[in-house]
């Protein structure tokens, strides 16, 4: 049986020993809590933002998709190219090392937020296995 959170916590170690991600600090949602000032250095904040569970099929197996938000913070003087280099390099690592396909990837515009004086880029990647779930 999957392990939501467990889900969510493996590829946040993954990415936090990825050789990609030096420097990154990793973080739990910033949406509803206090939000550094000013970001000095990239930040990505990982949450779980929903999980589908499908019907049984004749094996008693269910298609689950987990919907992972993970949103980049990065200092507010920094090029936009290096923000949509970072999602692209975000994107590339979870497409490579994850056992379960993505099967979805959202990415909105690149916003300011004033309150940490940062570039946000908020995105969501949606990963999909076939579970044993009783």
């Amino acid at each position: 049986m999957i392990s939501i959170s467990t889900q969510a916590h493996q590829l946040i170690s993954e990415m936090r020993e990825s050789v990609k991600f030096t420097n990154v600090t990793f973080t739990s949602d910033y949406e509803y809590g206090a939000k550094p000032t000013p970001v000095t250095s990239p930040i990505i904040s990982v949450t779980i933002k929903g999980c589908e569970i499908g019907e049984k099929d004749e094996t008693n197996n269910r298609t689950v998709n987990l919907t992972i938000g993970a949103d980049i913070y990065v200092p507010f003087n920094s090029d936009y190219k290096y923000v949509y280099s970072f999602f692209e390099n975000m994107v590339n690592f979870l497409m490579s090392t994850n056992p379960h396909p993505i099967t979805k990837v959202t990415c909105g515009d690149i916003t300011y937020d004033k309150a940490c004086e940062a570039l946000v880029i908020k995105s969501s990647f949606v990963f999909t296995t076939t579970e044993w779930l009783p």
